[in-house]
């Protein structure tokens, strides 16, 4: 899969590269990649029993069956997902070939593959984790409406990250439109004032004679493109999220096609899951929270949406659940669990989710090269220095020293968050009660030491898992100290709940 200026392209890799324009597409770092495939079959109860993989050098040779740089052979394993490369040493920055072919338990044996290829990148590791480029996406809008004083409202049906392109003719020279792109509506027209960070923006052009083609350049948001926040590359430009659009002062019928919304998001392949009910209300709570996980993409990393564009553990924990129920793709959460390791944030609770994250990754993926990289990481997430003598920990009794602050790969001190925003605090104005629905926060809050408890249960499992046995043990050992300190001090008995 490669993009031409961001747009999916179906030219054969080797063919496009030798034309060098402007093209985006995934390099492989790692030296020992990794296969996987589906294993199709229209018949019930299907398992694969065994696969067969060649990686050539060029097309020829895998067509002819010659895989000269591995030929697996056939391997009895029902395993279609992270499968090691162990052929001969791949070189950098070359293009190889490969195909797959599988046998089932009902005594079947598939056809080789399509001929699929991969480049290297020019410097290889042990362990690097491939990305796609971002997508553009070329959305037509649902209706577009002619409103009286020259002013056409146009819809698109749902939001999205992107830009606005016009293919308009320009009859008279320097005709001048205002284009108004939003993401409410009011009465009809797009709400001008839609409060909190509900995106409204508005631009002016200029038309030149002739027919043309007009890209809206996306003023950039103060704060969504600061130090901290994820950068989009050159080849998207700025986006921002809208649904609809307003043109004022265009005199002259305006056709569907004339109008267009170049989408930005992260490759999403629509078939990887579906959902049907008799119950049309949940049919469309389905669609809209796949389409969510397609639409807030548009970074090729989880952010906070366009507030900050800020990765944030709490969000990418919530981002990589409900991405891989819709999608069989596992990258982009990797690497926002990758990048969280070293960009850490200051809620006391998220550090621990870390954890959480990269256990889910291992359950989905099959695949533990990330814990055995990051193990000393993780294990550091779990918090353990902030312990008091009970088993609890808390991040207000002095405990947060330099080198711990370091061991987290953070700059400020952690604050317990619980819920956000708290009253009063450095959120809220003056006046603003906050979120914390009367939580009292103390030395020791509930959440986050049971956020604490979950990240020891997994540390112990990963450790496990990795052969780290006095880890595993020390991670059990400190599960159990906690459940008892909990259950003793933090839980009413009277009222049968947490205090």
């Amino acid at each position: 899969m490669f993009f031409l200026n961001g747009y999916l392209s179906d030219t054969p890799l080797d063919n496009a590269l030798a034309g060098k324009e402007n093209l985006q597409f995934t390099e492989i770092a790692q030296r020992h990649p990794f296969f996987g495939w589906l294993v199709n079959s229209d018949q019930d109860n299907t398992l694969q029993i065994a696969y067969r993989i060649q990686v050539a050098t060029t097309r020829e040779n895998i067509l002819k069956n010659i895989g000269d740089s591995w030929d697996s052979g056939k391997i009895m394993s029902d395993q279609s997902l992270n499968v090691t490369y162990e052929g001969k040493e791949l070189v950098p920055g070359k293009i190889y070939y490969w195909r797959v072919k599988s046998w089932n338990n009902h005594g079947y044996g598939s056809d080789f593959s399509d001929v699929a290829c991969f480049k290297m990148a020019s410097e290889l590791s042990d362990y690097a984790t491939a990305r796609y480029p971002l997508q553009k996406e070329d959305n037509y809008p649902a209706f577009v409406k002619q409103l009286p004083g020259n002013l056409i409202f146009i819809d698109f049906g749902k939001d999205a990250f992107g830009r606005l392109k016009l293919n308009l003719p320009g009859k008279i020279r320097f005709d001048s439109l205002t284009i108004r792109l939003g993401e409410a509506q009011k009465n009809g027209r797009i709400d001008r004032n839609p409060g909190g960070t509900i995106r409204y923006s508005e631009y002016k052009l200029g038309l030149s004679l002739g027919k043309e083609t007009y890209r809206i350049a996306i003023k950039p948001d103060k704060r969504n493109t600061g130090g901290r926040a994820i950068k989009l590359p050159g080849y998207t430009g700025e986006v921002a999220p809208f649904r609809y659009c307003e043109i004022e002062g265009y005199n002259y019928q305006l056709q569907k096609n004339q109008v267009i919304r170049e989408m930005t998001h992260y490759p999403f392949e629509e078939t990887d899951s579906d959902f049907l009910s008799s119950d049309t209300l949940l049919n469309r709570v389905w669609n809209l929270c796949r389409y969510t996980m397609k639409a807030t993409s548009f970074a090729g990393i989880y952010v906070d949406g366009d507030r900050e564009r800020i990765p944030y553990e709490a969000d990418a924990l919530i981002n990589q659940l409900g991405q891989y129920s819709v999608i069989r793709e596992y990258s982009m959460a990797r690497y926002s669990e990758e990048y969280l390791i070293n960009h850490g944030t200051w809620p006391t609770e998220w550090i621990l989710q870390s954890v959480l994250l990269a256990w889910n990754d291992y359950l989905y993926t099959g695949n533990s090269d990330f814990l055995v990289r990051d193990y000393d990481d993780l294990k550091a997430k779990t918090l353990l220095p902030l312990e008091d003598g009970q088993g609890f920990i808390s991040t207000t009794l002095g405990k947060q020293t330099p080198e711990f602050l370091v061991s987290v790969h953070l700059d400020e001190k952690l604050r317990d968050i619980v819920d956000w925003p708290h009253s009063g605090g450095r959120w809220s104005w003056k006046k603003d009660p906050g979120e914390t629905d009367g939580f009292i926060f103390r030395d020791i809050n509930t959440v986050v030491n049971a956020f604490h408890y979950r990240a020891l249960i997994i540390m112990a499992q990963v450790a496990c898992l990795l052969g780290k046995e006095r880890d595993c043990k020390t991670f059990i050992e400190k599960a159990e100290k906690l459940e008892k300190a909990f259950n003793s001090n933090l839980l009413d008995r009277k009222k049968v709940c947490l205090r």
